[in-house]
């Protein structure tokens, strides 16, 4: 009697070992699966703000003569900025024009130009 008792007192003990282990296995799949849609998640919301940004250079790269001529400078010093690509410097070389309240705006707007030429 005492051996079927200590049996299934072990048999109890083996269950609820084998139960917190399947739920430890079940919290860790759920906590990869959270991860991994986030992570897609963060990968669209990546592809969304580059596909925004390529827009809204192509936009910047359309704007024509008429339109420039229309511009501030301050608009036309926003529109190189958009248009201009990350990866070039451009900016960097051309910052003291773009900036200085000395430049006029056909010097801001040949820089324009430099940067519809070369997209």
């Amino acid at each position: 009697r005492k051996a079927a008792a200590a049996a299934a007192v072990a048999r109890k003990a083996v269950e609820a070992v084998e139960a917190a282990a399947k739920r430890k296995n079940q919290a860790a799949e759920e906590a990869v699966e959270k991860a991994r849609r986030q992570a897609e998640q963060e990968v669209q919301r990546k592809a969304q703000q580059e596909q925004k940004a390529q827009q809204r250079q192509a936009a910047a790269l359309a704007t024509d003569e008429a339109a420039l001529a229309k511009m501030s400078k301050k608009d036309v010093v926003e529109l190189i900025r958009t248009a201009a690509s990350l990866e070039s410097d451009f900016l960097t070389v051309n910052a003291r024009v773009m900036m200085s309240p000395a430049s006029t705006k056909e010097q801001v707007d040949a820089l324009f130009r430099q940067v519809k030429a070369g997209a």
